[in-house]
């Protein structure tokens, strides 16, 4: 959700919660007002992921808030290239950079969204593992370890395919207790065949 607002507001908390209850992962911009304001409601409800935005290295932009709570990441959402509405007889490109949480959080989405597509598409490998929520926010803390004591965590997908079998890598974490600071160091990995496949097949690597 790239929307916040000051207050709370009941309907929507309570429409929330019942989604989370459901197993449906929620995550929210944090706002762009830096340390003035608090982050705004959704995003400082516990049960909703916390997104904040990053620049092109992993630092946290000087517009990210982060007032409020301890469990926070960030994704890229400084000058990222998107696209833009087309008005009446304008002929310029259909294309724009942006900057925000609101640009951060869809792209922190859509890291949840690979990661579950990719789990189910390894399922034969290693049976069936259900990415619910939670389990969304142990792969979260995981690759975002190496910045474990930041106000914002950075989240760093790359880092669960380096050098490992990937598959097998997530099922150790989300098989796993839920912890703050879960690094994948010491976490044992076989063979690299798998992950290169994997790579091939997604373009991930060059």
């Amino acid at each position: 959700m790239s929307w916040g607002f000051n207050h709370d507001v009941v309907p929507i908390r309570e429409a929330l919660q019942d989604a989370h209850q459901k197993g449906v992962l929620i995550l929210a911009s944090a706002s762009n007002s830096g340390a003035n304001d608090p982050i705004t409601f959704p995003a400082n409800l516990p049960f909703v992921v916390c997104i904040g935005a990053a620049d092109g290295l992993g630092n946290k932009s000087d517009f990210t808030s982060y007032k409020f709570g301890e469990e926070k990441y960030i994704a890229l959402g400084v000058a990222v290239s998107g696209a833009k509405a087309r008005f009446y007889e304008d002929k310029k490109l259909l294309e724009e950079r942006r900057s925000g949480t609101s640009t951060a959080t869809p792209i922190a989405a859509g890291i949840a969204a690979l990661l579950i597509g990719y789990v189910r598409q390894s399922s034969y490998h290693i049976g069936d593992i259900e990415l619910g929520n939670q389990n969304i926010r142990k792969l979260f803390l995981a690759m975002s370890a190496e910045t474990v004591g930041s106000p914002n965590r950075f989240l760093a997908p790359w880092s669960l395919f380096e050098d490992q079998v990937p598959i097998e890598t997530i099922q150790r974490i989300v098989e796993g207790p839920l912890g703050r600071y879960v690094t994948l160091s010491n976490l044992h990995f076989r063979a690299r065949e798998d992950m290169e496949a994997w790579a091939r097949s997604w373009k991930v690597f060059q």
